[in-house]
């Protein structure tokens, strides 16, 4: 189990490894998730405090004596958001490497594959194909061995 002090150290060193990667567009979305806080429920039993929060904070509406709090996470807590994103995004990657092998399979000359909005069909969500899941794979497989050595001491 690591300390907070090792959880900070652990998580900082993955966001530079992530910053220096092609999947560094992650990071925002784990830093919003983290900003934002656990989101707690908290229970109002002081009509003084109720009142102070409705000011305070422009709560119009606190029903049932409970209000719903933003909770910054602890470092470990942090570490643990960043390894499921990481965790999502290697899991996603197998399955664009299955989805892209079975084309192969069945014998289908496919260069790439792309993934368009339902809004705006000209821009493509994302394209996959063999060169960029060849280019990320040495990422990827030091990310998984990096995540299973710290799943054993965490």
């Amino acid at each position: 189990m690591f300390t907070e002090t090792e959880s900070k150290s652990v998580y900082e060193r993955l966001i530079r490894i992530l910053e220096n990667s092609k999947i560094a567009w992650i990071i925002p979305q784990i830093q919003e998730e983290i900003n934002r806080g656990e989101i707690i429920i908290k229970s109002i039993k002081d009509v003084q405090l109720k009142e102070n929060l409705k000011s305070e904070f422009s709560i119009d509406n606190i029903s049932k004596d409970k209000v719903s709090i933003s909770q910054a996470y602890s470092q470990s807590e942090r570490l643990q958001i960043l390894i499921k994103a990481i965790e999502e995004v290697l899991i996603i990657n197998d399955i664009k490497k299955t989805i892209f092998s079975n084309f192969k399979d069945i014998k289908l000359e496919v260069q790439n594959i792309e993934f368009l909005d339902d809004d705006n069909e000209a821009v493509p969500i994302e394209t996959i194909g063999n060169e960029q899941i060849q280019s990320e794979k040495t990422l990827i497989d030091k990310l998984q061995e990096l995540l299973t050595t710290l799943k054993k001491e965490i």
